[in-house]
């Protein structure tokens, strides 16, 4: 045997005891099943249609279903279906937002209140604090959700 066919033979020895020692890899985790009756309507989703398409960000309508190209609840009622859905794990916080026509303060007065007015003015108050009538004006309250102040980018503060 010659040197050269020694050193194939101890490379192909050393090679065999390399695989042996290297660690099996870890199977991938199964992903978590969520309960998509529990996710609040407008939060940001992934979703894409088959394998073959890139993931987009959407916003939750229903399980399956998202606001159409990007809209949400406040700005749009169509939506559209897709084959794969998963949760942004990059999302910001968002709101539970409600829509609302008017009457009695839906919540304890001394609580935050996030609101869009007719005018499209979004702001943060106790609810104590704003008028909740519903007299067809710019000031009136068309969504609410019950949370903390915002900061100026419109996302709750820590």
């Amino acid at each position: 045997m010659t040197k050269l066919d020694q050193l194939k033979e101890k490379y192909e020895e050393l090679g065999d005891e390399i695989k042996r020692l290297e660690p099996e890899p870890e199977p991938e985790p199964e992903p978590e099943e969520i309960d998509w009756a529990k996710v609040p309507v407008d939060q940001p989703v992934l979703v894409r249609d088959g394998d073959y398409s890139n993931w987009r960000l959407r916003y939750y309508a229903k399980p399956g279903c998202t606001f159409s190209d990007g809209y949400t609840s406040r700005t749009d009622h169509h939506t559209a279906d897709w084959d794969e859905m998963k949760l942004d794990p990059d999302a910001k916080p968002i709101f539970n937002w409600k829509r609302w026509h008017g009457g009695e303060c839906p919540v304890d007065g001394d609580v935050y209140v996030n609101y869009v007015r007719r005018d499209g003015i979004r702001c943060t108050k106790i609810a104590g604090d704003l008028r909740w009538s519903y007299e067809y004006c710019g000031g009136d309250i068309i969504w609410y959700s019950v949370a903390q102040p915002i900061d100026a980018d419109g996302w709750p503060k820590p």
